[in-house]
Formats: C-alpha cells, sequence, structure tokens
C-alpha cells in the first residue's frame, strides 16, 4: 500500500477489501479485537475510579472515571474502517473478541460486552443505510453519537454501575475518542484538497 493510498482509506477515499491490502487488514484487526479485550479487562478488574471534585462540599462530590471509555470511543471507530475492509464480517472480529473475554476474563462481561455491540452495530447499520453517510467522517460522528449510549446502558447495567453521572461519564469519554478522530479525519481531507488544489512544481 502506498502513502497515499493509506491516507485514502484514512480519511474514507478508498475503500479496499481485505485480499487488497493484507497486511492493513491484520493490522486493523488485530488493534480491534486486542482493544475490545483490553477494554472488557477494565471493565473487569478496573472499571472506575471516583474522583472528587473541589469545592464542591463535604463530603466532596465524586466523580466516576471510567478508564476503558476513551479505548471504547477508538473501538468505534476501528469498526468502521473493519466495515470498509470486511464488510459485515466484521462482527467476527467482535465474536472473537467475546469468545477470548469469556474464556479468560469474564462470561458476564463477555456476554453484555457483545450484547452492547451488536445493538449499536444494528443502529450504525440502520443510521447508515437510512441516512446515506457517505463520508467517513461524518459517519464516525453521528454513527457515534446515537449509538455509543446504548452501548453504555447496557455495559453500566451489566456490571451493576448504571447511575445517571456514571452514564454521563462513560458517554463522555467514550465520545471524546470519536471527536478527535473526527477533527483529524477533517484536517487530514483539507490538506488532501489543499494538495490538489497546489501540487507541487
Amino acid at each position: 500500500m502506498t502513502s497515499q493510498q493509506l491516507k485514502d482509506f484514512l480519511i474514507g477515499r478508498y475503500s479496499p477489501r481485505w485480499r487488497d491490502h493484507p497486511v492493513l487488514s491484520l493490522v486493523v484487526a488485530a488493534l480491534y479485537v486486542g482493544l475490545g479485550i483490553f477494554v472488557n479487562l477494565t471493565i473487569k478488574w478496573w472499571p472506575k475510579v471516583d474522583i472528587p471534585l473541589p469545592f464542591s462540599g463535604d463530603p466532596a462530590v465524586q466523580f466516576p472515571l471510567f478508564w476503558g471509555t476513551v479505548f471504547v470511543g477508538l473501538i468505534f471507530v476501528l469498526r468502521d474502517y473493519g466495515q470498509r475492509l470486511f464488510g459485515d464480517y466484521v462482527i467476527a472480529l467482535t465474536l472473537l473478541a467475546s469468545i477470548a473475554t469469556y474464556i479468560f476474563i469474564d462470561g458476564d462481561v463477555a456476554i453484555y460486552s457483545a450484547a452492547a455491540f451488536l445493538v449499536s452495530e444494528a443502529l450504525d447499520q440502520a443510521l447508515f443505510h437510512w441516512f446515506g453517510l457517505t463520508k467517513l467522517r461524518d459517519r464516525i460522528l453521528w454513527s457515534s453519537l446515537c449509538s455509543v449510549w446504548l452501548d453504555g446502558l447496557i455495559i453500566l447495567y451489566g456490571i451493576s454501575h448504571l447511575t445517571p453521572l456514571n452514564f454521563a461519564s462513560h458517554w463522555t469519554g467514550k465520545m471524546l475518542a470519536s471527536i478527535a478522530i473526527w477533527f483529524v479525519l477533517v484536517l487530514l481531507e483539507r490538506r488532501s484538497q489543499a494538495a490538489q488544489l497546489n501540487p507541487a512544481e
């Protein structure tokens, strides 16, 4: 894969299949499955830390910080790249991460994690087909906005941490990653357009 093809893939202008670039496909698949297992590991062993907010009274208001939420946002982004490479077969990678979680980490976490993904994936597909979001950056942003809250609702319920404050923290952490990636893709697309308008002599 050339550097230009990689740039076009990242900003959504190039949609190869996995057989066209097996190394890229392997990297995306490994990151997707690995992050899925890592997030499930944090859910099981280190789901959150309560941080006392300064000047919030006595006792202080405890703000929940969920360590895995930013990585979940990245998983949602990687899912969209995986769909470009593997199509609907990207679900096989989700099942692989769920099976590894079930065997090595926790059965309940694996079940709720898989359920959360399947529900959010169904919503993402509906959003894509109904509204026809063709730009990758827009799909990443809007699919995250519409589906990460469902993912968080299911996961927090499954680990018995579902409260309004926990939910708000969980959703915010996930969206931070998606918004950051959206900004990066906007910048990459603008640079690419500028380079096409002003080619190097």
